[in-house]
Parts: C-alpha cells; structure tokens; sequence
C-alpha cells in the first residue's frame, strides 16, 4: 500500500467513527432502538406490567428526542420502577374499558330493540378511551400527576389535539401493516420505533405547555 492509500484509509476510518458524523449517529440510534424494544418485551412478559414498560419507554426515547444524556438500561429500570404502581393500576383500567366495550359490541343482537342505541353509546365511549390511550403513558412518563390527573389530561390534550391523535392512529396502523409484513421487525424494533414515531407528535402537544412556552 503507499502512503497516500494508508492516509487515505486512515481518513475514512477517522471520519466513519467519529461521534459527530452521521454514520456513528446512525449506528448509536439503530442500537437504542433495538436495546428498548428488547427491553420492553422482557418487561412485558407478564401483560399485567405492559403500562410500566411502556411508560418506562416513552421515558427513554422522550430523553432521545431531546437530545438529553441517555443510559439506556438504567434510565428504562428507573422510569419502571418509578411509575410502576400508577402506570399498571391505568393499563388495568384501560383494559377493563376496553374489555367492557368489548363485550357491549359483541352482543348488540341480544339487546334487540335497543341495540342502535347501545351502539350509539359505546362508540363515542370507545373514542374516548383510545384518546386518552394515547396520550397517557408519554404524560406519565414525563409528568408527575394523579392517576385521575393524568387521565384527566390526556383526555383534554386529546380532545384539544384531534388531529395529532388521527396522526398517531396513523402511525399505529402503518406500523401494524408494516408489522404483518415484516414480522421479524416486531422483536428487533417495532415497539420501539412506533414508540418513537408517536412521541414526536405527542411531544409536541406536551410542548406546548411547558412552562414558559410560546
């Protein structure tokens, strides 16, 4: 080799791991998205914790999207252990509501007469509690509340920002198309990255009330 390929060479790697440059950011978000997908299925193994490792999640990637210093494990432990009680006693009651519908709508034919009412019922109902699904865990994880507080707004961000909720409904569905296409992805990092997607915008929305915000 001459000097000048040496040179060269030691040029690309010099550029290539620099911690400035695009390729070694690339590299870093790649693996913080796989660390907290993996992260988040161990945790959710039980179903009943889906709340704390969800919570815990937005946590992390609300710290990425930030640009605030990240520890990636430490930081998910943390935010789980923290929110565990609150975020499980919210998951439960979302199920419970979502459990409930369920089961109106399944059994509309039983209610014969009244059936179209019931439907009228339970749809609205059912709208009311994909609102605050979607907001709920990003607040918790950011914010220090109630649970009947952080229910409350994110009902409210929710009704206030109707059109950010239709894009996080948005991104669900892609990700759920993409998911049954790519099933692989679900393990490596679809949680993740779906989680990530969304905070963007629900971020956005919590943005706009942080103190002293314009």
């Amino acid at each position: 080799l001459s000097i000048i390929q040496v040179l060269e060479g030691a040029v690309f790697m010099k550029w290539l791991f620099n911690t400035e440059g695009i390729i070694y950011k690339i590299m870093t978000a790649v693996y913080q998205m796989i660390i907290l997908n993996l992260l988040w299925c161990i945790t959710s193994i039980p179903l009943v914790t889906v709340g704390a490792s969800t919570t815990a999640l937005y946590y992390v990637i609300g710290k990425i999207a930030r640009k605030e210093e990240v520890h990636e494990i430490k930081d998910f432990y943390k935010s789980f252990r923290e929110n565990f009680k609150q975020a499980t006693c919210i998951w439960v009651i979302l199920c419970a509501a979502y459990v409930m519908i369920y089961t109106n709508l399944s059994f509309l034919e039983n209610y014969g007469s009244i059936g179209g009412l019931m439907l009228a019922v339970q749809l609205p109902v059912l709208v009311q509690v994909v609102i605050i699904s979607v907001f709920v865990f990003p607040l918790l994880s950011r914010y220090e509340s109630s649970t009947i507080g952080i229910i409350k707004a994110s009902w409210v961000l929710g009704i206030k920002h109707v059109f950010s909720c239709f894009g996080i409904l948005a991104i669900i569905a892609a990700a759920a198309l993409i998911a049954r296409t790519v099933p692989g992805l679900f393990l490596l990092v679809f949680i993740s990255l779906t989680a990530f997607a969304i905070y963007l915008v629900v971020g956005r929305v919590m943005e706009k009330y942080r103190p002293g915000a314009v």
